[in-house]
This record gives C-alpha cells, sequence and structure tokens, in this order.
C-alpha cells in the first residue's frame, strides 16, 4: 500500500512539474521528454518581374527608368535582393547600374535584370527620326553624317566609295562599316574619306592613284585608316586628298600630275607627303586637280592646275604649280573651297569671291568670262559658306538661304528650271538651311531641321529618294529617304 502511494507521488511531482511524459514499455514507468523546432527556409529568387516588358523611344537621347521586383520561391518581394541590368546591343540602347535605359540609335536591344539564376527582359525600340548633320559626295554618289555620329552614303559604289563592303548601287542610303563614330566625311570623286571623334583619319573607294593614304593603290569597300598622323580635318580632292593635322600642318597624297599634292614634285603618293611653305593650316580643300588652303593667319593659298586661272594668283598656265601661291587680292579669308575649275572663298567680313572657270556662270558675277582673280559674287550677300560641283556653285548665307549658279543641266541649281544662271538663285522650297553642298551633277543640303534633300541628276539614284531618273532632271529639292 505504501508502495502504491509513492508511484502516485512520483506521477504527481512529475506532472506539477510541467514536463512530457511517457512510459516505458518494459518498466511501464513514464519519462520526460523535449519539443522538437522546426528551421525556416532560406529565401532564393526565383522571379523578376521588370516595370515594362516593352519600351519604345522616338527620339535619341530619351531615358525610361526600369523597376525590378525579385520574388522568392514563396511569393514573397526580396526587397533587398541584387539586381544586375544588361542591354544586349549598346549601339541601340544602354542601361546603369540602377536600371535607367537611354536611347542612342535607331535599332532594337534587349534589357536583361537578373538576380541569382532568375531573370527578365524587356525589348526597346528606338525609332527615333534621322537627323542629319551634313551632307556630301562625287561622281554619281552621296554621303551624309547624322546627329549619332553614323556615315551613310547611296548612289554609284563601282569603286565601293559607298563603303558598306559591297560594290552595289543603291537608291537609298546605306551605313559605311566599320562601327566608327564620325566628326567629318568628305566625297572625292569615286572615293570618301572621314575623321572619327577620336581624331583618326580613314578613306575608303577608288585608289587607284593612292588618295586613300594608306601606302596602297588598290580600291577599298570598307574604311581603311589613313597612315599616320592625329588628324583635325580631312577632305577629298577629284584624284587626291588633303588634311590639316592638329598641329596645323598641311598633307596631301594621292594623284600628283598637276602638283596638286603641293610638296613641290608631280609624282603621285599613295601615303601623306607635307604641303610646302611651312604655313600654319586651318583647313585645305581640293578638287579638279588643285587644292586651296586658309592659314591661321587668314591668307589664301592654291597649289596645282591653273588652266582656268582657278589658283587666282593673277596668271594662267598649264604647267603644274606644285608650290602654293598667294591668291591675290589681300582679303583676309575665313574659308575657301576648290571644286572643279572654279574656286570660291568667304572673307571674314562675309563678303564672297569666286576665282577660274566661268564657262557655265559659276562665278557667280552675272558673266561667263573666265577670272584668274577673285571676283565679288553678286547680290550682296553675307556668306557663310561656298561648295561647288562640276559647272555650278552654291552658297548659303547668314540668314540660312540656299542660292545656286552656274550650270544647270540637270536641274542642279534647285529653281524648278534647267536654264544657266550666271548670278545667285534662290533654291526654291522655302527651307530654313543650315548647309548646301554642290555635288558634281547634283546638289544636296540639311535644314536647320535636320532634314536631308537633294536635286539634280539621279543617275544612279544619287537623289537618295529611292528611285533612278537617268535623263529626267530634278530640278527642285527632294527629301532623302531615312535609313
Amino acid at each position: 500500500m505504501r508502495l502504491y502511494r509513492g508511484l502516485v507521488g512520483t506521477v504527481l511531482l512529475l506532472t506539477a512539474c510541467g514536463g512530457d511524459t511517457t512510459t516505458s514499455p518494459s518498466s511501464g514507468t513514464e519519462t520526460a521528454t523535449s519539443t522538437p523546432t522546426t528551421s525556416t527556409p532560406t529565401p532564393v529568387a526565383t522571379s523578376v518581374e521588370l516595370s515594362d516588358s516593352q519600351l519604345t523611344f522616338a527620339s535619341l537621347t530619351a531615358t525610361t527608368q526600369l523597376t525590378a521586383t525579385v520574388k522568392d520561391q514563396n511569393g514573397a518581394t526580396m526587397a533587398s535582393a541584387t539586381v544586375t541590368w544588361a542591354t544586349s546591343n549598346a549601339a541601340v540602347a544602354t542601361v546603369s547600374s540602377a536600371g535607367l535605359v537611354t536611347a542612342v540609335a535607331n535599332g532594337t536591344a534587349s534589357i536583361t535584370a537578373a538576380s541569382g539564376s532568375a531573370s527578365a527582359t524587356t525589348t526597346v525600340t528606338v525609332a527615333a527620326a534621322t537627323v542629319w548633320t551634313s551632307v556630301t559626295g562625287g561622281s554619281h554618289y552621296t554621303c551624309g553624317m547624322t546627329t549619332a555620329g553614323k556615315a551613310y552614303c547611296w548612289g554609284f559604289n563601282m569603286d565601293g566609295q559607298l563603303g558598306d563592303g559591297s560594290n552595289t548601287d543603291s537608291f537609298v542610303p546605306v551605313e559605311v562599316s566599320g562601327g566608327h563614330t564620325w566628326a567629318s566625311i568628305s566625297g572625292g570623286d569615286a572615293h570618301v574619306c572621314g575623321m572619327t571623334t577620336a581624331g583618326k583619319a580613314y578613306c575608303w573607294g577608288l585608289g587607284e592613284f593612292g588618295q586613300r593614304g594608306d601606302g596602297s593603290n588598290t580600291n577599298s569597300n570598307v574604311p581603311v585608316e589613313v597612315s599616320g598622323h592625329a588628324w583635325a580635318s580631312i577632305n577629298s580632292g577629284q584624284m587626291s586628298t588633303c588634311g590639316v593635322t592638329t598641329a596645323g600642318d598641311g598633307y596631301c597624297w594621292g594623284n600628283n600630275l598637276k602638283g596638286e599634292l603641293g610638296n613641290g614634285s608631280t609624282d603621285d603618293s599613295n601615303v601623306p607627303v607635307a604641303v610646302s611653305g611651312g604655313h600654319t593650316w586651318a583647313s585645305i580643300t581640293g578638287d579638279g586637280s588643285y587644292a586651296c588652303g586658309v592659314t591661321t593667319t587668314g591668307d589664301g593659298y592654291c597649289w596645282g592646275n591653273n588652266f582656268y586661272g582657278q589658283l587666282g594668283d593673277g596668271n594662267v598656265s598649264d604647267m603644274p604649280i606644285s608650290l602654293p601661291v598667294a591668291v591675290s587680292g589681300g582679303h583676309s579669308w575665313a574659308s575657301i573651297t576648290a571644286a572643279s575649275a572654279t574656286a570660291c572663298g568667304v572673307t571674314t567680313a562675309g563678303d564672297g569671291y569666286c576665282w577660274g572657270n566661268n564657262e557655265n556662270g559659276s562665278i557667280g558675277d552675272g558673266f561667263f568670262s573666265n577670272s584668274s582673280v577673285p571676283v565679288a559674287v553678286s547680290g550682296g550677300h553675307s556668306w557663310t559658306s561656298f561648295a561647288g560641283g562640276t559647272a555650278h556653285t552654291c552658297g548659303m548665307t547668314t540668314a540660312g538661304n540656299g542660292y545656286c549658279w552656274g550650270g544647270n543641266d540637270f536641274g542642279e541649281i534647285g529653281d524648278g528650271s534647267t536654264t544657266a544662271r550666271p548670278a545667285p538663285t534662290e533654291i526654291s522650297g522655302g527651307h530654313n538651311w543650315a548647309s548646301i553642298t554642290g555635288i558634281y551633277q547634283h546638289t544636296c543640303g540639311v535644314t536647320m531641321a535636320g532634314d536631308a534633300y537633294c536635286w539634280g541628276s539621279n543617275r544612279t539614284g544619287e537623289l537618295g529618294n529611292g528611285k533612278q531618273s537617268e535623263g529626267n532632271p530634278n530640278s527642285v529639292p527632294i527629301q532623302v529617304t531615312a535609313p
């Protein structure tokens, strides 16, 4: 009886102490056990959600902020999760480490946000209107540059002057290959040269006379770097090229039959050779077997072919003039442009002068007589620039008005006619021009709004409007098709 009471007391004591009890099957006695604990699983990123699945930009440099939401295996948001951003094409759109997307150029790209093994993608489309900054060209082809630093060419391509890696003509703009960001481009007869924002010079197209400056005499349908030097500017002539370095030194290369390289010889060179005279140059341009330049002190010099008096020194000669001679008149020049056989210049006061061949009225003085000295362009305009083609000249005034004069067989004057104009004639259309360029048998210009227009000969699609119209003059500006 006493033993029974003792067992009961033990059981009551254990119960009072709050312990769990179990009964041992062998002894029949009850023992205490502990309560098991459950661990919480570590959160793992299993999904990423983006604020937008598609983005469309209508203008370059526009931005949009993307946000990423990371969730774990239970669907809970992981606010402190690390997200890594990436773009599939930085040439079209970039993304910052915080998810800010910036439109760079027309095209498509994918923006990816990743956290661990989870990721999500947004499709980006950049469809900004093409904004042109300049247009240049040569014999039956044209090239232009956009605000994004891209270069496009169109028209005749037998020698690879479109620079797209082919020799196929194109009636619409095709991008110059190489992925370069261009600061300027300049077209010669069948070759093109350009300078990148990094200060490097490249040429492509015809290389028969070494006018690409890479040490060869072969054609190239893609840009090839010009040998040596840090360039400030490059200008393509008819069969030669000239450039000015960042130190103000002048170099030319290519055909030198008439002394257009300016180095005292008539030997061709497929690498840059220094222009003689020890001048410090601000600019040099060439065309039609001669070249002209302006020094940093505003003095004008020309050299090469002087058959029509295009060197402007008061002389006419069929002999090569292989050293720079001073342009007469004592003017202080802001710029001089050599074109075919007519040279034109703008003084620092904004006055315009032309000299050389005037058989088609390209001097712009109202007559058709050649001149071996600068003659004032009629009309009393204040000019900013001149650029000429084979038989015509065009200029732009400080008011943004465009004028052309000279030969007009192909409608290159742009006044709606094919009548030669020996004095400046305003280009039709009422556009406010940023630049005008006379090119071979056609003309192109860029408006202040960044639209490009061309007119004149369209024998091989050089107007860039997707059409070819040989023998059918286009005498008013036609908008270039956007690439």
